[in-house]
């Protein structure tokens, strides 16, 4: 890649010929522009159409400054001016196997016997998809207003000839002043508002650091509910959409997935969990509403990613979700993996518009859409009012009660020695509930434990057994051989080990 220009190869270029064609051009884009006078960092994939007969060592010529070319005073452009990404079709093969379509080649190489060299021909009548080497810094130039980046100059080059070999970017160059063409291309970039940003611990990547899950927002009147730029729909989730700069300027992480909303009035508001949760097959549900500019959502999709481990990331298996979604409210259907932990997860849901052909990560930025950051307290079957130990003569006596069972088949008793120890089972059969599956009443229970020996410390968990999973387990609680003590009531949830 270089920074020339097609002028500063041929002195006088004329460029007005039909050899090699742009058909259209498809921008990824990296980091978006926000206003007129920005930047954007954009990887563009160049649609290019053979119009002759075979063309040799294609070259490529992107105007990074925003002109266009004036032929009167020869400047600017790609064409004359001082600011350029010149590129060429690379890599490229004479056997092949050929890549005209990705983007990445290899590209066919056309020139017979020792001719051969490193630089892509093009065929007549044949696309080539070409995807530049690097991301590409251009102005984001909006002469009109209209939040709509201005067409910008590109120029192709070519040689009719199997003359030059080809190893470098200085090589791709027109054979002669004729040998090129500039065209003005729109290069389908917005001015975007600003960027709407997570609030997960950044441990799942969340400020600019991190590359952290950020949207670019089309909010050209600045009120917090996007707009129609460009004839392209903006979509999100829920009624409303923070962004920078006139809120979000980073990602706001915090432990409980809050921070998004304790500076600012509150976006995240487009996804609610539905029901109760239950390992296996469609075992989650999700309320999801799907807010448009217009009015529609062709083609959108929602990924979204949990943590249902507790590991600190998106990685595992099962942890990661795409889903096609429509405009307006909805409910949605996942797995839930065997052992997921069920006393809190972390989760990040991103919508993609229709029109968006970026990756699908939970990290980086995608232009339009949303992320939402949440902590979830999956539901569970079993409400625990109090777990209590009380030591008697020859046991320690276990007693609970519960405010509700929807799903709960019983219970299992554990203890150790110490709050980090090897738990052991102490009832030898599940100890029942005492209420109908299904039921949402509570009820009251008491288990001694006889089984223990030494006058010491001991340490206990209640599980409660889900019909359908996952399990909850509540405590520790501890009692001494000889005395009791009652824990705070009720006592919290705890991870299974």
């Amino acid at each position: 890649m270089g920074n020339f220009c097609v002028a500063d190869y041929q002195s006088s270029p004329v460029c007005t010929a039909n050899d090699v064609t742009i058909a259209g051009v498809t921008p990824t884009i990296q980091e978006a522009c926000l206003t007129s006078t920005d930047t954007a960092t954009v990887q563009f994939k160049f649609q290019f159409v053979g119009g002759s007969n075979e063309r040799y060592d294609i070259g490529l010529f992107i105007a990074t400054d925003g002109t266009q070319p004036d032929d009167a005073t020869k400047t600017g452009g790609a064409k004359f001016g001082d600011a350029c990404y010149h590129d060429f079709l690379q890599p490229s093969s004479v056997a092949g196997p050929w890549d005209l379509i990705s983007g990445n080649g290899a590209f066919k190489e056309l020139e017979d016997g020792n001719k051969a060299d490193q630089c892509g021909d093009i065929e007549q009548n044949v696309t080539n998809y070409y995807l530049t080497r690097v991301p590409v810094t251009v102005k984001c130039a909006d002469g009109n207003g209209d939040g709509v980046v201005d067409p910008f100059s590109v120029c192709t080059s070519w040689d009719n000839n199997q003359t030059d070999y080809c190893t470098t970017v200085k090589n791709a160059r027109p054979g002669t002043d004729s040998k090129c063409r500039c065209e003005s291309v729109s290069p389908g970039l917005l001015i975007y508002r600003g960027y709407d940003w997570g609030d997960l611990p950044d441990i799942y990547k969340t400020i600019t650091d991190s590359n952290g899950a950020r949207h670019a927002i089309q909010d050209s009147d600045n009120n917090n509910t996007p707009n129609t730029q460009g004839g392209i729909p903006a979509v999100w989730l829920g009624p409303t959409v923070d962004h920078s700069p006139s809120a979000e300027t980073d990602g706001q992480p915090n432990s409980s997935a809050t921070g998004d909303y304790n500076a600012n009035a509150d976006d995240e508001n487009g996804i609610e969990p539905v029901g109760e949760w239950t390992f296996g097959t469609n075992g989650g549900e999700i309320s999801v509403n799907v807010n448009s500019s217009d009015g529609t959502c062709t083609g959108c999709r929602l990924g979204f990613w949990i943590d249902w481990n507790g590991d600190g990331d998106f990685a595992d298996s099962g942890e990661s979700y795409l889903e096609p979604v429509v405009f307006g409210p909805q409910t949605v259907k996942f797995d839930i993996p065997v052992g997921a932990q069920s006393n809190g997860v972390y989760a990040r849901f991103r919508l993609y518009a229709g029109n968006y052909v970026g990756p699908i990560n939970s990290n980086g930025l995608v232009v339009n859409g949303e992320v939402e950051d949440y902590y979830f307290t999956v539901p569970t079957a079993v409400e625990l009012r109090s777990f209590k130990a009380t030591a008697e003569r020859n046991a320690i006596v276990l007693a609970w009660e519960t405010t509700s069972e929807i799903n709960n088949l019983g219970f299992n008793l554990y203890r150790a020695k110490k709050v980090d120890g090897e738990r052991t089972r102490i009832n030898a059969e599940l100890i029942r509930s005492n209420v109908n599956p299904g039921s949402s009443s509570g009820a009251t229970y008491e288990y001694p434990d006889t089984t223990f020996t030494g006058n010491r410390t001991f340490y206990y968990w209640l599980e409660a057994i889900n019909i359908h999973g996952p399990n909850d387990l509540y405590g520790p609680i501890k009692a001494r051989a000889g005395r009791g003590l009652d824990p705070q009531d009720p006592p919290s949830k705890t991870e299974v080990k």
